[in-house]
């Protein structure tokens, strides 16, 4: 036994030498010259996300022992060129798991201001972005959040479109989402201000269970919303729902919810 815990303890050793080795390098070579890498930085994004992109400035530090690598005018563009969607500014924590990987894995990625247009079409396709969620491309950038450890974004405006049926708008602002993400389990927390007529918050949260966001039928878990000081005084409304479709709602004071 005394050569394999040997053998075991060299590369405990080599392990630790290497990792060392690599985060020297980063504190003291590539992050202090971060522009000099950029157009590798867009490449390995744009392999992890699946859709091209540009970027307007790059800026990196650290954030304890984790690589954190702030991103400004960041644009995305769809397979033909279009842009769909601009972010101001994003900034993201590196997670060693990328090592694992041999992709960009995140500790957190927080976005701050973003305006988005969501709609579902006549023929029930979900639109990100001017982006078909059943695209190969978009596929693949689904599940690469679905990846990431935390996703935070503030102060979002969104409009969301139902050609489907033929419903007129809805914007909401003042939007804050976190995600959570953990192998399988997926824990959803979002807040948002509606049109004044409809009431005078949303609030959502989910816990989820599911591998691919392009499967939603093996998708099983738990919501929660609420909506809340409708007009007139006539209270809130919250209700909370399985994944698999079983609902119960009810209607009455703002702190009163249905489980």
């Amino acid at each position: 036994m005394k050569p394999l815990w040997r053998a075991i303890e060299a590369l405990a050793w080599i392990a630790f030498f290497v990792f060392a080795t690599l985060v020297l390098a980063l504190r003291f070579w590539v992050l202090p010259d971060i522009e000099r890498y950029r157009g590798d930085i867009v490449a390995a994004i744009e392999r992890s996300v699946g859709l091209p992109i540009k970027i307007g400035g790059i800026e990196a530090g650290w954030l304890g022992l984790r690589p954190r690598v702030n991103l400004s005018d960041v644009r995305l563009y769809d397979h033909q060129g279009r842009e769909v969607l601009a972010l101001p500014s994003i900034r993201n924590v590196v997670s060693w798991r990328s090592l694992l990987y041999g992709q960009i894995r995140l500790h957190s990625l927080a976005v701050d201001g973003p305006r988005l247009d969501v709609r579902r079409g006549a023929d029930g396709a979900l639109y990100v972005a001017g982006m078909k969620l059943a695209a190969d491309g978009e596929r693949h950038f689904a599940d690469w959040l679905l990846g990431q450890e935390e996703i935070v974004i503030s102060n979002a405006e969104i409009e969301w479109r139902d050609e489907k049926r033929a419903a007129p708008p809805l914007a909401l602002s003042a939007l804050n989402l976190r995600l959570r993400n953990s192998g399988d389990q997926h824990s959803i927390g979002l807040t948002a201000r509606p049109p004044e007529e409809l009431g005078s918050s949303v609030e959502l949260r989910a816990q989820l269970e599911g591998r691919s966001a392009t499967d939603p039928a093996a998708w099983n878990g738990r919501l929660y919303a609420q909506l809340g000081s409708l007009p007139g005084g006539r209270g809130s409304i919250t209700r909370s729902m399985c994944a698999q479709g079983r609902a119960r709602s009810a209607s009455g004071p703002r702190s009163k919810t249905a489980a």
